[in-house]
């Protein structure tokens, strides 16, 4: 089912409960958010005056094709990519699997790739956004 099919259902049920929260997770999703966690990370951003993140961004490495999370360029035009890592990928594989992802992308793209867990953004968040700052030169 598409963004567009759910919208056109929402339109057509004006005394739904929570009406206005479905459409503005809607509009989130239709700008790229995926997770909760990406939720606050744009949520943090704006909090902070930062530009909005461009959010899930397709990068071709050799054969495969590789999503990132969210991506900046830094006001010296250096590419700033984030990876946003919830609790799957503290397991053995995925976190093999993220190891190689991101030195497919910095290697492949010369990008400047910062990792932050879901954890970390719900309760350590200034740390992280600290480090992004400096990485944009912002």
């Amino acid at each position: 089912m598409r963004i567009s099919d759910v919208e056109a259902a929402l339109r057509m049920r004006v005394n739904l409960r929570r009406r206005q929260l479905m459409r503005c997770l809607l509009n989130e999703a239709s700008e790229g958010v995926q997770s909760n966690a990406e939720l606050q990370f744009r949520k943090e951003c704006a909090k902070r005056g930062f530009p909005p993140p461009r959010l899930q961004n397709r990068h071709s490495i050799g054969s495969r094709h590789r999503y990132t999370d969210a991506e900046f360029t830094s006001t010296t035009g250096r590419l700033v990519m984030v990876e946003i890592d919830g609790v799957g990928h503290m397991e053995i594989g995925g976190w093999h699997a993220d190891i190689v992802r991101h030195n497919d992308l910095a290697a492949q793209t010369g990008a400047v790739v910062l990792r932050v867990s879901a954890q970390q953004l719900r309760d350590e968040p200034d740390r992280f956004f600290d480090r992004l700052g400096q990485a944009l030169n912002f």
